[in-house]
């Protein structure tokens, strides 16, 4: 029966490069990193934010609440068939994707 070794495999210098790692890393050419001042950095969330609503003032739209949903503005529970003005932004447009609420056509 062939007897097996329980010591672990050596493991060692196999590659030209194992042998002198500096020597082999000074053969390539160099890397070169070039920085500028003048990069366009991205705005943070909030600048984007700040500028977007600059760029487009809310528009107040009258929603009215479709039940058995429940919604919460200005720290006031909105149910069932109430009515309520809120701005024209993304969360609330999230709303009425959401069905929570239904545009009210306003009467001229």
């Amino acid at each position: 029966m062939p007897v097996m070794s329980t010591a672990p495999p050596v493991f060692g210098a196999q590659l030209e490069e194992d042998l002198d790692p500096i020597e082999s890393r000074a053969k390539k050419a160099p890397v070169v990193f070039l920085v500028t001042d003048n990069e366009q950095k991205e705005p943070s969330m909030a600048a984007r934010v700040v500028k977007a609503a600059e760029e487009n003032p809310p528009v107040s739209i009258k929603v009215k609440v479709i039940a058995p949903f429940r919604v919460t503005h200005g720290g006031v529970a909105y149910t069932d068939g109430d009515a309520l003005e809120v701005p024209n932004d993304d969360e609330h447009k999230a709303w009425i994707k959401s069905r929570w609420v239904e545009l009210v056509e306003e009467k001229k």
